[in-house]
């Protein structure tokens, strides 16, 4: 997300939407499902700590955060 992302919805009172992507590594294909809700939890910390900016620079727009699984392969 951008600073211009974060004026654009100020001006336009639309919703700000940051979604983090993330994946478990190769390396760990056949991860456990503790494995993938250790990923998980450390992807949403991360967006929480980059949106934290975001929101206080969005002032009453409204906003929503969210992690998505993808794989990283096409």
């Amino acid at each position: 997300m951008s600073d211009f992302a974060v004026h654009a919805a100020g001006l336009r009172r639309a919703p700000l939407r940051a979604v983090h992507a993330w994946h478990v590594p190769l390396g760990l294909g056949g991860a456990d499902a503790g494995e993938r809700a250790r990923i998980r939890q450390e992807a949403e910390q991360r967006l929480a700590e980059r949106a934290c900016w975001w929101w206080a620079a969005a002032g009453g727009v409204p906003r929503s955060a969210r992690t998505q699984a993808r794989s990283p392969m096409p």
